[in-house]
């Protein structure tokens, strides 16, 4: 792909297809019974009422959650990634989309949001605290950062380490990194209960499978039976648990301290 020919707004310097995650992004699909659980998880926690402003999606890879905001919220997103080919798919709707290192900290972008998002971004950063900082030049004082990690450390398995997970999550942990980049917890929830004994078993599971299948096989359920059962799940415990005990990730709502 031809970048100067895309959507994309070229922001920093365009130096191919950020790949640690190419293989996941092959499954990512509004369909997925994970990110329809993930957004049952966001909009429980933020309520149907919360006052988006100007929202920037910092790894918004396809550009799903941006599609998901805009049908219930009615609230445009503009996102930035280092993936030349998922952003080409996000272009398609949402906002603007830019190929952009956030720490270029580019001055236009300076405190010009009210909400960040930062879903599944943040397992993958070698320096959590200098991100979240550079994810703090953006974000308005008083601004939201909406947080989505992995959770239950003992879960970290092969799938993790294939799909670029430096860690898996708990409270505690992420609350210290946030504290250091200057900012405070105003809510969280874990979410994904009911997956808990499917992730031990994936666990055990991946560690048989060739490399290249490890991703699919983790993160793709097979169409038809398998597919049912999770997305019934998913439909149990958004409709039962409001605020599920644990869960194999943490959702965190953090303001940005004045």
């Amino acid at each position: 792909m031809a970048v100067e020919d895309s959507k994309i707004e070229v922001l920093s310097p365009a130096s191919g297809s950020f790949s640690s995650c190419e293989n996941w992004y092959r499954f990512t699909t509004a369909d997925n019974y994970w990110f329809k659980w993930r957004f049952c998880a966001l909009s429980g926690l933020l309520g149907k009422g919360y006052q988006w402003g100007r929202v920037l999606d910092i790894g918004c890879g396809s550009g799903i959650v941006g599609l998901q905001i805009k049908k219930l919220y009615g609230c445009a997103v503009e996102g930035c990634d280092l993936n030349l080919s998922a952003l080409e798919t996000a272009s398609a709707g949402m906002e603007k989309v830019y190929y952009y290192n956030i720490h270029d900290r580019v001055p236009k972008f300076e405190k010009s949001f009210s909400t960040i998002l930062l879903l599944d971004v943040l397992e993958h950063v070698e320096d959590p605290e200098h991100f979240l900082e550079s994810a703090a030049f953006h974000l308005k004082d008083g601004g939201r950062l909406i947080i989505n990690v992995p959770a239950i450390k003992s879960l970290y398995c092969r799938y993790d380490r294939l799909a670029g997970h430096i860690k898996r999550y708990d409270l505690a942990c992420l609350g210290r990194e946030l504290d250091s980049a200057g900012f405070r917890i105003d809510g969280y929830r874990y979410w994904g209960f009911l997956l808990i004994p499917l992730a031990f078993l994936r666990k055990l599971i991946v560690g048989f499978l060739r490399e290249e299948k490890v991703i699919e096989a983790g993160f793709q359920p097979s169409p038809g039976f398998m597919d049912k059962i999770l997305q019934a799940l998913r439909v149990i415990e958004c409709g039962m648990l409001k605020r599920p005990p644990a869960g194999t990730s943490l959702m965190v709502v953090a303001r940005k301290k004045l």
